[in-house]
């Protein structure tokens, strides 16, 4: 009960047995106790998680998904998106995780934990991105020019560390993710909260999430209204981002913002 309200913030469960299918009692879920009443030394128990020792899904991985639930983030994969694109993939625990996860985006980290910063960019410049283990600088925010609520957010992956090593690919480097303030999470998408810029990407195509990373050893050191992936915005319309001469992974990784758009 760390803020004192009468309520115990979270109980997890490990169970032994099997899951049954998805979104029934026996699968690994975050809930609550609406309309029960059960106590822990005088705490009333709210949030709970609910995981299964069998079936592969009692990992730190599935762990760690089910307790983010419980600080309010969403999902980030698609309950039912009719073969819709993935819209992250492999580089977000709330989309998919493994036996060791890798970490939440920086947005999730910024929206849902409120653990970073992530302040907007507003003129042009050279800006350095820390890895995303770190508390600061390492999330930008790029508003476009072309909608009203969707925008751009830049974050830095560095393959090091116990959960970093698993990301997809085998190299460090920025992501470029558009994201849509009026939605919660990428459950009942598309159109979702979310979504990672990759090269083949489209609004129909999946691409290659497992090259979604930029940088000058990747080759992919640019972003606009006509690289590939372009900047395009949910419907498909030119997002207005120009991002160039993206670094080489260090310590840090710079890259140059342009804010010199035509308004579509």
């Amino acid at each position: 009960d760390s803020n004192n309200d009468g309520y115990v913030d979270n109980v997890t469960f490990l169970v032994r047995g099997s899951p049954t299918a998805w979104a029934t009692l026996l699968w690994p879920h975050r809930w609550s106790l609406y309309y029960y009443n059960a106590f822990i030394n005088g705490k009333q128990v709210g949030d709970y998680n609910f995981n299964l020792e069998q079936g592969g899904y009692l990992t730190v991985g599935v762990i760690c998904h089910e307790f983010f639930h419980t600080l309010g983030a969403p999902d980030l994969y698609h309950y039912d998106g009719g073969g819709a694109p993935s819209p992250v993939g492999g580089w977000d625990i709330m989309e998919a995780n493994g036996t060791i996860p890798q970490y939440m985006g920086a947005w999730m980290k910024h929206k849902y934990g409120d653990w970073i910063d992530c302040p907007a960019i507003e003129s042009m410049g050279i800006f350095p991105l820390l890895p995303l283990q770190s508390q600061e600088t390492s999330c930008y925010r790029i508003d476009s020019p072309n909608s009203s609520h969707e925008f751009f957010v830049v974050e830095y992956r560095r393959q090091e560390g116990i959960y970093e090593v698993n990301l997809p690919g085998n190299q460090s480097g920025m992501l470029i993710y558009r994201i849509d303030e009026y939605l919660n999470g990428n459950a009942q998408g598309p159109p979702d909260e979310v979504y990672l810029y990759r090269p083949g990407g489209t609004t129909t195509e999946n691409g290659n999430l497992g090259a979604a990373i930029f940088s000058a050893e990747t080759g992919r050191t640019e972003i606009n209204d006509s690289t590939d992936p372009s900047s395009f915005l949910y419907g498909g319309a030119p997002g207005g981002l120009n991002i160039q001469d993206i670094g080489y992974p260090g310590d840090i990784i710079e890259f140059v913002y342009w804010n010199i758009f035509v308004q579509t």
